[in-house]
């Protein structure tokens, strides 16, 4: 049985600091353009999956970016920093840009279906909360001032089975 349940968990299992990197690498020329600087923090000796499919926590990070530079508008000196930790029984990714402030009144509607300040769909932020919420995991606005929006998401630990993983 334990077997199962480990296999089971494997196909929802992702190296998150595998999908962050690639998640930047597909995006660097619009990093590039918008004259953005990225930091990636992350121990590099952390051996954990997080209880995520890649491509979901892929267009969850992906979204993120892409809102963040989208916030940036016209800004000078404008930086993204992704922060990855282990924090036992979960995974902590801080998403932080100093791009536009988020109003009062806008920070628990940014997480509605359809609301945007971006012009766009008003479905990214929807959409990552609920996936998130499906793995048992969460999506918190930390704080937005006038320096420094901050997004927390907060995943648990999966498992790879080393014998039968091929980058899901």
């Amino acid at each position: 049985m334990r077997m199962i349940r480990n296999n089971t968990i494997s196909e929802y299992s992702c190296n998150p600091i595998e999908v962050i990197d690639q998640v930047l690498e597909a995006n660097k020329t619009m990093i590039k353009k918008n004259h953005v600087n990225v930091e990636f923090i992350y121990p590099a000796e952390l051996k954990k999956y997080a209880l995520i499919k890649a491509n979901e926590l892929a267009d969850i990070i992906d979204n993120s970016v892409v809102n963040a530079v989208k916030s940036f508008k016209e800004k000078i000196n404008c930086s993204i920093i992704i922060e990855v930790k282990w924090v036992a029984p979960k995974f902590r990714i801080t998403i932080m840009n100093n791009g536009e402030e988020i109003s009062i009144e806008n920070k628990e509607k940014i997480f509605e279906k359809g609301f945007s300040t971006l012009s766009s769909s008003g479905f990214g932020l929807f959409n990552s909360r609920n996936i998130l919420i499906k793995y048992g995991g969460r999506l918190i606005l930390q704080s937005s001032t006038s320096q420094w929006t901050n997004f927390l998401i907060e995943l648990n630990e999966g498992y790879i089975n080393e014998t039968s993983y091929s980058d899901n």
